[in-house]
């Protein structure tokens, strides 16, 4: 993939996920938003290796969830890699 076509589809990937904030903050509200955004963080620090407490600790913090916030987290992954994905395969 060439430097102008893997730009464009990092914009593509941040813009799918800007849209799909947006939906999950409108269907389902800010604090449903701002759980969703902190898993995410999370994930990338764990990642990283920058997670206080590591694996444990984001294995404690879903553990935590209830059943619908593992329902709305599992939907809104779950949503964001079905993009990801379609428009990794509209840039191939």
């Amino acid at each position: 993939m060439t430097h102008d076509l893997a730009g464009e589809l990092l914009s593509d990937l941040q813009l799918l996920d800007e849209l799909l904030a947006e939906t999950v903050s409108a269907r389902s509200g800010q604090p449903a938003l701002e759980l969703v955004d902190g898993i995410e963080r999370d994930a990338i620090s764990l990642r990283a290796g920058e997670l206080e407490g590591g694996r444990e600790r984001f294995a404690q913090r879903v553990g935590e969830l209830d059943l619908d916030s593992l329902e709305l987290v599992g939907r809104a992954f779950t949503l964001l890699f079905h993009l990801f994905n379609a428009a990794e395969e509209q840039h191939q």
